[in-house]
Order: C-alpha cells, then structure tokens, then sequence
C-alpha cells in the first residue's frame, strides 16, 4: 500500500472511531478516486455508508471489497448487519458466523451471532458466543447478556450474580435493574425485588405514571388513593388480592381499571370503592391526594411469603344466580360426570406461544368418557368442539356467553366447574381469585409469579406443573392427567 493510500484510509479510519461517519465517507471517497481498486478503501466507504443509513451502497462496496481482497472479519460482519438491519435473519447470521470463523476473537461478531441466537430462542449456542465474547472484552455489559441467558436456563443463582455485576458497573441500568428484579421475585425475596421492580417505569414506553398531577402514594393512611391498573384482565386479578387491604388503610379509594371488571369488583369489595373506566378521561383529581399502580402496591402489601395468605382466600365473588343457572347446565349435560373446565391457548403477542398447549395433547392424558369438559378458552374454539366430539368427550360452552366481552359470565363458568386446568392466562387468575382448585401448566421459562415450587403464594389449591425441558410438555401433562384423576377420584 502506497504512503498516499494509506494516509486515506488512516484518515477514514479515525473519523470512524471519533464518530463522525460522513468525514470518513470523504476521506474514503477522495481515496477511492486516485485508488478505485483499492480495498481497504472501498469497505471504509461502505462502513461509513451504513453509518449514515445508506444500505444498498454500503452492500456493493462491501461486497466490493470481497473482491478486491481476501475476506476478513470486520468486512463480512458489516454485511450481517445490513442483513440484520434488513430484517434477513438467516443471511446476517451466516455473515456473522463466516467473521467470527475469519476471527475467533472477533467480538462484535460473536456479540451479535449471540443476540441473534437468543432472539430465535436458541439460548445454550447464545450462552456460549456470549461467554467467548466477555473472554476477549471482559466487556462488563455482557453481563446483562449472561444473566438473562442464565435466566432461560432457570440457573436463578447465576442469572442474580450476572445482574448485580451489571448492576456495580452500571448502577443507573434500569433495565438491568427489572431483570434481577425477576430473579428476585421468582426466589420469593419480595421485599428487594418488589422495590426493584419498579425500574419498570424507566425501562417500558407502555409503562406510565397515570396521572403526573398528583402525588406518588407512599403508604401513608388516611389518604385518598387512586388506584389505576396497567396491564390486562388477568394481572388485574392477581392484583386485586390486595385492594380489601389497600381501602382498610385508607379513607377514599377509586380504581381505574377496564369497564368490564367493574361489576364483578363492585360486589367482591363493595361500595366504599369508587370505580373508574380506564379508557375514559380521569376521574376528578380533586377527589384524591395520592395514586399508585396496582402493581406497585406489593411493596407495601406483599413483603415475604406470610403476607399472602390474605390472597390465598378467595376474593372474588361471581354472579351467584349465573352460576348457579350455569352450573344446571353443565350438570344436565354430565351425566354424573365430573366437570372440567379447560383452557389452553395464550394470545399474548410475546410469551403466548410457548405458554399455549395443543388441545389435542390436552385430550390425550385424559381418560375417555370419564370426564365432562366446560370450555373456559376465549376465541373461537368450534374446531377444538369438534375434535373433543370426536376423542367421546362431552363439552360444554354457557348458552351465548362471549368470555372477551362478559367477564361475569366467564367470572361464573369458572365457579360452576369441578376443577380446572389452564396454562398461564387469565384463567388461572380466575380461578385463583375465586377459590376454585386447578392445575396450572407452566413453560420451561414461567413468568415470576409462578416461582419455583409446585404451589403457588399467590392461590390456595393450585397445584403447578412445569415443563422439563423447553417446549415438551409430555411430563407435564402426564403429572397434570395423574392429579386430576387423584383429585376427582376417576378409576
């Protein structure tokens, strides 16, 4: 390489490492006029291309470079991440494993092929890249990587000491802060993990103060509290465990929570609570001096597992003539049976995939013609009718009742059955909230709630049986078959 050519590239080279990608485009363009053929040159001008946003001419200079000269990492990483940016997972993957073949010790290669791994849930191969890359950067960042690795092995020990190590070289990370807030949970140290789980204001854009004009209830009594709620049917539930505790200590509370909850909370807590649609405009704040999320309400209610017990009582009461009329309905349809209520399928847009259970797999651990089943799946279920028709079982769906739209009639479905079995959905809440025994199916990775024993602090007669392995849910179903016949004492 001639002394002016390499003037060039150093001149390239620099901008791009102060961050200033379109000095470096010149210094590379003006080299590449007097040296078109150059190689270094061209990959210099299609980094700094990419830099700016310029994907289809940083790919031709980059492939450009390819030919000019032997391939070397830093070129064919580059052309995984127009891949990645591109949305072509399996083409930036094999560039990401032809640089760190190039250059074991390449680490953005490695980090990347990393995440790209764990994003397809391939978390042992992503665990591996990201250890061989804290090797060569001793990167304290990586540390986030490993523990949330750690935590879809269920290796909680490694996954708390991999976040607190995050957490020492960067105290501020919230986001590191939700995930050992997790791991904390799910171990049952409410107290730390509840405190820690409130990083999820900095860290979720659909997480959100409901109203910034008034002030952040800290557990002061006789107050006026709003309460508000921020996620969905079935965390509403869970979490309402504690609002019987929550209006004991204060003076007024109202509760912001969906419209189709109100008139099963209304008669489960009474009238001393005011309710509110969330999807309205703020009650008046001048009736209140104080709010707080629903889900922020542990740290005060729920500190270590004894403060549980006032959820483990049902808290919950549904419609007593629905489900009585429901009750006749499933009864008649029986035919002396016991009845089952069944739910299998998530729709939640992250983690609904692997919680969900084929109905067909649910059929087959249950013994034929001894059951009667009661659908407590919300959707369109018409195929799952006719294929339990199909196996010779009977089932049963409440006359009219849309379960998305009637939580009363769903609430009272619930109530009416034997027993229950559900993945993780708002099901279990149901039927946690009303007292109803089930068996509640859970992933490899289960959310913290569940922690890690066979039953739950959040319900009373629930039993939890886990996968054993990721995606394969055969022992799992076996125990749930085994503990339905115990429990409705089938032959």
């Amino acid at each position: 390489m001639s002394s002016e050519a390499r003037d060039f590239v150093a001149a390239a080279m620099q901008s791009l490492q102060k961050g200033e990608p379109r000095s470096a485009l010149n210094a590379a363009s003006a080299g590449l006029k007097k040296f078109p053929d150059h190689a270094g040159l061209s990959a210099l001008l299609g980094i700094s291309n990419l830099q700016l946003g310029h994907l289809l001419p940083a790919q031709l200079l980059l492939k450009k470079a390819l030919k000019l000269g032997p391939p070397t990492a830093p070129i064919v990483y580059h052309l995984g991440v127009i891949a990645d940016q591109r949305g072509q997972a399996d083409e930036a993957r094999r560039h990401y494993e032809q640089a760190s073949t190039l250059d074991d010790t390449h680490y953005p290669s490695l980090l990347n092929l990393a995440n790209l791994l764990a994003a397809n849930d391939e978390w042992s191969e992503a665990q591996a890249l990201f250890r061989r890359a804290f090797s060569v950067s001793a990167n304290p960042r990586i540390h986030k990587n490993l523990g949330v690795a750690a935590l879809e092995h269920n290796d909680l020990e490694s996954a708390q000491h991999h976040f607190k190590a995050a957490l020492h070289a960067f105290p501020k990370w919230h986001d590191v802060e939700l995930n050992l807030a997790f791991v904390l949970l799910k171990q049952g140290a409410f107290k730390e993990g509840c405190g820690l789980y409130e990083a999820r204001f900095e860290t979720e854009a659909n997480r959100h103060i409901y109203s910034s004009s008034l002030q952040k209830w800290e557990f002061e009594p006789n107050r006026s509290v709003l309460i508000w709620t921020e996620q969905g049917v079935g965390d509403t539930i869970m979490y309402m465990s504690q609002l019987s505790e929550i209006a004991d200590r204060c003076s007024t509370v109202g509760v912001v929570a969906e419209q189709r909850l109100h008139s099963l909370l209304r008669r489960s807590f009474g009238n001393r609570i005011h309710y509110y649609d969330r999807t309205l405009e703020l009650p008046d704040q001048q009736d209140f001096d104080s709010q707080l999320s629903i889900e922020s309400c542990p740290q005060f209610f729920r500190t270590n597992t004894e403060s549980f017990n006032q959820s483990k009582r049902p808290y919950i009461k549904p419609d007593p003539h629905l489900v009585a009329r429901f009750r006749e309905q499933f009864t008649r349809e029986a035919a002396g049976k016991p009845i089952l209520g069944l739910s299998w399928r998530s729709k939640n847009t992250e983690v609904g995939l692997r919680r969900s259970i084929h109905f067909c797999d649910l059929l087959a651990v249950l013994p034929e013609g001894a059951l009667h089943l009661v659908n407590l799946q919300y959707g369109d279920v018409s195929s799952e009718l006719s294929e339990a028709r199909e196996k010779q079982f009977t089932m049963s769906h409440p006359d009219e009742a849309d379960y998305l739209a009637d939580l009363e009639a769903f609430a009272a479905t619930v109530a009416a059955c034997d027993y229950v079995v559900t993945i993780d959905n708002s099901t279990a809440h149901f039927a946690g909230a009303l007292g109803k025994s089930q068996t509640i199916l859970l992933p490899y990775v289960c959310d913290w709630r569940w922690g890690v024993k066979e039953e739950t602090v959040w319900y009373q007669d629930c039993f939890l049986v886990r996968q054993h392995s990721r995606g394969d849910w055969t022992q799992a179903l076996a125990s749930m078959s085994g503990f339905v016949s115990s429990r409705l004492q089938l032959a």
